[in-house]
């Protein structure tokens, strides 16, 4: 699981629809469904696992260092999040990539449906966590942590997340999208 809300990082029941859409992706999962970035913007998550066991671990060695943890395991864009889930839930899902401008264009909302999309912030998913994985950070496959948080959410019910595009408004926006283009 990454560290923070799900619903911020990964939306685990984007898998449940259609669709997806992205700014610079409206991705599908069937009909709709908001995802974030361009397709090969970076992306950097670190499962709370991993941040826990490299934390203890910085504890045991007494170790008062201070460490950027963000994103050190393998490299990952905005791509490889949504095939990876597409994958790991073995959904039939197709991908609608959208132009930023777009998005732009439905006002101040995209950037609350589409928590991770940082355009103003164009670094934000590039630090570089050499010292944390030279003091024995490691990092599980992202398709793993991907697996693991469908796999939570499935079981704690998929509860109303309280960030990112409603279905409605999804399907909204694709319809949309596919009007003009």
């Amino acid at each position: 699981m990454p560290t923070g809300t799900p619903d911020y990082y990964f939306n685990p029941q984007w898998l449940g629809r259609s669709s997806a859409v992205d700014p610079g992706a409206l991705a599908g999962l069937g009909h709709g469904d908001p995802q974030s970035g361009p397709p090969d913007a970076p992306l950097q998550v670190i499962d709370v696992r991993d941040l826990a066991a490299f934390m203890l671990g910085r504890i045991e060695a007494a170790d008062s260092g201070v460490f950027g943890v963000a994103g050190p395991g393998e490299r990952i864009v905005m791509r490889d999040v949504l095939e990876t889930a597409r994958e790991v839930a073995a959904a039939d899902t197709t991908f609608t990539w959208v132009s930023e401008g777009f998005l732009r264009a439905a006002g101040d909302e995209a950037q609350e449906w589409f928590p991770m999309w940082e355009p103003q912030f164009p670094g934000v998913h590039t630090y570089d966590a050499a010292k944390a994985a030279a003091a024995g950070l490691r990092c599980r496959p992202f398709a793993e942590t991907v697996a693991d948080t469908l796999a939570w959410d499935q079981q704690r019910g998929q509860p109303q997340l309280r960030t990112g595009l409603s279905a409605e408004a999804e399907t909204e926006l694709l319809a949309t999208w596919h009007s003009r283009h």
